[in-house]
């Protein structure tokens, strides 16, 4: 054999261990991940604890004692587990925020005519919510006295009446405050401003 030949051989030996030790090393990562139940795997970072679901002072305070009357705990047990078995990647102290998340919506929905969902991830457990017919009528008839029909999520980009995210943010902050983890779920606030001659109104 030539040295040529030898240079050739030495490569194709190189190549076919890389290639070999290329798919080892996937085939091992994917054994490892499916060892991991799927409710553990980590997700975005570390989730924070739950505030309380008004800020101190907040006006919101009275209408929290009426939703919580008209949410009973059967109800609120059923969904959270239809929830975790529809979204078996979901933890449940991220399902405890988007259920707080949407508990807001519905104290916001009591105060403001008229109130885009703006969240995917909040609409997600809305969206299970209304399986139970029954349970959700008489919670919307209990809380607000009327049906509160599912105006699905249209994605925080396409906002349809910019004027709308901007004065959910303004009303938002006032009742609730603001989290670092509550802008994930909602979206970035405060990106759209208020029209001038609403302000000044």
């Amino acid at each position: 054999m030539n040295s040529t030949t030898w240079i050739l051989l030495i490569v194709f030996i190189v190549v076919d261990v890389w290639i070999i030790s290329f798919f080892v090393k996937r085939s091992l990562r994917k054994q490892n991940s499916q060892l991991v139940p799927k409710g553990n795997k980590p997700r975005r970072g570390k989730i924070p604890e739950l505030p309380p679901i008004v800020k101190a002072g907040s006006p919101a305070n009275e209408l929290v004692g009426r939703l919580e009357a008209a949410l009973p705990d059967t109800y609120q047990s059923m969904l959270k587990q239809r929830v975790m078995s529809e979204h078996p990647d979901m933890s449940e102290q991220e399902y405890e925020w988007r259920w707080q998340e949407l508990k807001r919506f519905f104290i916001m929905c009591a105060v403001l005519d008229r109130v885009p969902m703006f969240s995917k991830d909040v609409d997600e457990v809305w969206h299970e919510m209304l399986m139970y017919t029954y349970e959700y009528q008489q919670f919307s008839d209990r809380f607000l006295g009327r049906m509160l029909h599912h105006a699905p999520n249209t994605g925080t980009e396409q906002v349809p009446i910019p004027n709308e995210r901007a004065w959910f943010d303004t009303v938002y902050v006032q009742l609730f405050g603001w989290h670092e983890y509550s802008a994930k779920l909602w979206g970035a606030f405060f990106r759209v401003p208020l029209p001038r001659e609403e302000l000044d109104l």
